[in-house]
C-alpha cells in the first residue's frame, strides 16, 4: 500500500475567508473569553492585526461562538499564535503574554467577564464563573458553605450571622447560624446541622453522628494523616517538608499537634521535621 504523505497547512495556504474564519474562531474567542487588550509590543499584536486587515474585505464577519467545552480553542489557538512568533521563555496560557518562569502570574491581570462569556459557556459553567467571583470577594477566614449537600451556598460571615440573629437568639454564643439560601440551621463549629440543647463534643458522641457521611468522610481524612485547620475548618494535607503549616486563610500551625504559629515562631516542642 502506497505511503501517503499529509501536508501541513499554514495560515499562509488559505484564502482571505478561510484565513478569517479560522484566526476569528481561534483567536476572538480566546480574547473575548479573558477580556485581554492586546497592546502593540504584544505577542499576539501581529496576528490581531492580521485579522483586523482581514475583517475589511467583507461586508460583516464575527466570532464564532464556542458551546460546552473550549479546550480544542485553547490548544488551536496556542499553537496557532506559536506558529506566527519566537517563543521567548514561558507564554501565559490565560493572557499570553511572555514571561520569566518564577513571575509568571505576578503581573497578569486578565479576568474572565461573564457577561463576554454568555453567548460561549452553558448555565452551569456560568454559575461557576459567579461562584468563583463571589470566592474572590470574600476573605478566606469569611466564608461559610452551607452543609446541606443539595445548597452549598457561599456566604459571608458577618452577612449570614446579621441574618441567623433575626431567627435564633444568641446565634453567635452558641455557633447557630441559619443559611441564607435554603434556611438549614447548623453549627458554625462542627459544620453539621443544629444539634439543639448538645454541645458538639456531645454531638459526635451520637448515632446519627456516627453514622453520617460527614463521620466517615472525617475518618478516613483522620486515618490517612489530614489535619483541620482551627480557624476555618478546611483539611489540610501536608505532603512533603516540615511540621510548619500555613492554611490558605494564613493560620500558621504545627502539623503534628495543632498548635499556633506565632510571628512565625514554634509555640510547641514538636519536632520540625519527622
Amino acid at each position: 500500500m502506497p505511503n501517503t504523505h499529509t501536508k501541513s497547512l499554514g495560515l499562509d495556504d488559505l484564502n482571505d475567508r478561510e484565513r478569517l474564519q479560522y484566526s476569528l474562531h481561534i483567536l476572538f474567542s480566546m480574547l473575548q473569553v479573558t477580556g485581554k487588550t492586546v497592546s502593540t509590543n504584544s505577542t499576539v499584536a501581529t496576528l490581531v492585526k492580521e485579522v483586523g486587515l482581514l475583517q475589511k474585505r467583507f461586508s460583516s464577519c464575527q466570532a464564532l461562538p464556542v458551546c460546552k467545552d473550549i479546550t480544542f480553542v485553547h490548544q488551536l489557538a496556542e499553537a496557532a499564535i506559536s506558529s506566527q512568533i519566537k517563543p521567548r521563555e514561558e507564554t501565559c496560557a490565560i493572557c499570553y503574554e511572555d514571561f520569566q518562569c518564577d513571575n509568571m502570574f505576578e503581573n497578569c491581570e486578565s479576568e474572565i467577564h461573564r457577561e463576554v462569556c454568555a453567548g460561549i459557556l452553558d448555565p452551569e459553567q456560568l454559575s461557576v464563573i459567579d461562584q468563583r467571583k463571589m470566592e474572590s470577594e470574600i476573605n478566606v477566614r469569611d466564608r461559610v458553605y452551607c452543609p446541606e449537600p443539595t445548597c452549598s451556598v457561599l456566604m459571608a460571615n458577618d452577612k449570614f450571622l446579621k441574618h441567623t440573629n433575626e431567627f435564633f437568639l444568641g446565634a453567635e454564643q452558641v455557633g447557630a447560624r441559619k443559611c441564607m439560601v435554603c434556611g438549614t440551621f447548623f453549627c458554625i463549629n462542627c459544620n453539621f446541622k443544629w444539634h439543639y440543647h448538645m454541645t458538639c463534643d456531645e454531638f459526635r458522641k451520637t448515632q446519627t453522628y456516627q453514622i453520617s457521611n460527614h463521620a466517615k468522610f472525617e475518618s478516613v481524612a483522620e486515618r490517612h494523616g489530614l489535619k483541620k485547620c482551627r480557624v476555618c475548618n478546611t483539611w489540610v494535607e501536608r505532603v512533603y517538608g516540615c511540621n510548619h503549616m500555613t492554611c490558605r486563610c494564613k493560620y500558621e500551625f504545627c502539623y503534628t499537634c495543632g498548635a499556633e504559629w506565632i510571628n512565625k515562631e514554634q509555640t510547641c516542642k514538636c519536632r520540625l521535621m519527622d
